[in-house]
């Protein structure tokens, strides 16, 4: 799997604007898949799966005139296409080639680089849940190593 994809090039226009209420919008979704880490001494070392939990936050500006900051539906598509039809029911090692260990933070920086493309103008956070009291956390400022313009 690759960083490329079609909903990439359809960048958001959503930004934090100065002078106006900001917003963190959030969405989450989920899909079923295996990994292992052949390097861990440990029972993950052995393939085995997870429902893994995903939820994506996107930092904007409260539009006067719609009251919103982000249709939810658009954050929604988002996750559908780049998260859960990508990953659903496979082999993480094999979803991102060449990342090892396929962990839950290589899955979270792997969506948060796609996520920060599509998202331009916005701060970005993302959460992915191994199990529901498991899990990572990475935004674009510190998972991708850009200064923050979190308020």
């Amino acid at each position: 799997m690759t960083d490329e994809n079609p909903t990439q090039s359809m960048a958001s226009t959503h930004n934090v604007k100065p002078g106006q209420p900001h917003v963190w919008i959030w969405k989450r979704c989920s899909f079923d898949a295996a990994h292992f880490l052949p390097d861990y001494d440990g029972p993950c070392r052995k393939m085995h799966g997870h429902t893994y939990f995903v939820e994506l936050g996107v930092l904007c500006s409260i539009d006067p005139r719609s009251g919103m900051g982000l249709d939810l539906r658009e954050l929604g598509e988002f996750l559908k296409v780049n998260v859960h039809n990508l990953f659903d029911h496979g082999l993480v090692n094999e979803m991102l080639p060449g990342v090892t260990p396929p962990t839950a933070e290589a899955i979270a920086r792997y969506i948060l680089r796609v996520a920060d493309r599509y998202f331009v103008k916005s701060e970005v956070k993302v959460r992915v849940y191994e199990t529901p009291d498991s899990w990572v956390e990475m935004d674009s400022a510190t998972g991708l190593g850009k200064p923050s313009t979190a308020l």
